[in-house]
Order: structure tokens, then C-alpha cells, then sequence
């Protein structure tokens, strides 16, 4: 560019504009390639464990937590990094327990499988009930992604659930599939 001087150690406009839209390095992946992100959250536990507490502090929003009744939906935008893209996690809670288990199959479907995460609540000042809970939710869980993975029948979808299994949890943890 003629006439332009520009001192050293300072930066162009464009040098500027390039380092702010550089990729953070937790950010690096499958991740940064697109501008945003959705997922898919589902709040599963006991009665009265805590899991409105948890998706209303997840969302940044001061509100009074209520009884759920049956399956409640709700979303949150959060801004990610530079804030130039807006990430949207879609968050669905079960109520009753272990109770409604089936409605399980309305956010747990095939469209939802790649962006899904359990939360999980334990409620521990209810020992005697916290096992009980925990293998039926786990086990009514195992079924529903199991079912969603028949639907698919993409062999290739369920070999990279499980290698995204295992990047996250780690090698030594085996990864156990029940014939999908």
C-alpha cells in the first residue's frame, strides 16, 4: 500500500481484526468450525434434587424454582468466546422421578443424538431411594439411545458417539455397547 507507514511492533487494522477472530485453543476442533453451537440438555433425578436449581443457574437466570410437572423445555443463549457467536443449549426436565421415564423419547431422538448430555441429579439425603433411582434412570437411558441408535442404524454415527465417548472419559475406560 503506497504511502502507508506503519512503525514496528505496531498493528494493522487487519492484524487486529485477525487476532481477535483467532480460535482460542480449547476451542480447536470440530468445534471452531462453526459460528454456533447447539445442545441438547436433559435434567433427570429424584424429586425435589435440585434439577430446576441447576438448569436455572446454567441459564444465568434468578427466578424461583417450581415443581416440574411431567417434561418442561426451556432454552438459554450463551455467548462463546469473543462473543461473536451465540451458542443455544436446549434444556428439558423430567419431573416425577422415575415416573415418566417414557416422555424420555421426545428430546432423546435421532436429531437431538449428537448434541445430547445427561445431567444427572443424586439426591444423597435419600439414600434409600438414590440406588433404585440411579439403575432405573441409567437403565431407561441405556434403552432410549439405544433405540434412537437402531433407528438411525448408521454404523459409522455409533462408532463416533463412541470414540467421542472415549476422547472425553479417557482410553483405560471401556466403552460398553449393548448390540446396536
Amino acid at each position: 500500500m503506497a504511502g502507508k507507514t506503519q512503525h514496528k511492533g505496531e498493528k494493522s487494522l487487519w492484524d487486529i481484526a485477525i487476532d481477535l477472530s483467532a480460535v482460542p485453543a480449547y476451542l480447536e476442533g470440530e468445534e471452531a468450525n462453526s459460528a454456533s453451537e447447539e445442545a441438547t440438555l436433559v435434567f433427570l433425578g429424584s424429586q425435589n434434587s435440585g434439577k430446576t436449581s441447576i438448569a436455572l443457574r446454567l441459564s444465568d437466570r434468578d427466578e424461583q424454582t417450581k415443581r416440574t410437572i411431567a417434561l418442561e423445555y426451556s432454552y438459554s443463549r450463551l455467548n462463546r468466546g469473543s462473543k461473536l457467536s451465540r451458542d443455544v443449549i436446549h434444556m428439558w426436565e423430567l419431573g416425577g422421578g422415575t415416573s415418566l421415564l417414557k416422555l424420555l423419547e421426545i428430546p432423546i431422538n435421532p436429531s437431538t443424538i449428537l448434541s445430547l448430555v445427561i445431567v444427572l441429579v443424586v439426591d444423597l439425603s435419600q439414600p434409600e431411594i438414590m440406588w433404585v433411582t440411579l439403575e432405573t434412570l441409567l437403565q431407561s437411558l441405556r434403552s432410549r439411545v439405544d433405540l434412537v441408535l437402531k433407528e438411525i442404524g448408521d454404523v459409522s454415527l455409533i462408532n463416533t458417539l463412541q470414540e467421542r465417548a472415549i476422547a472425553r472419559v479417557g482410553g483405560e475406560h471401556r466403552v460398553r455397547h449393548s448390540g446396536v
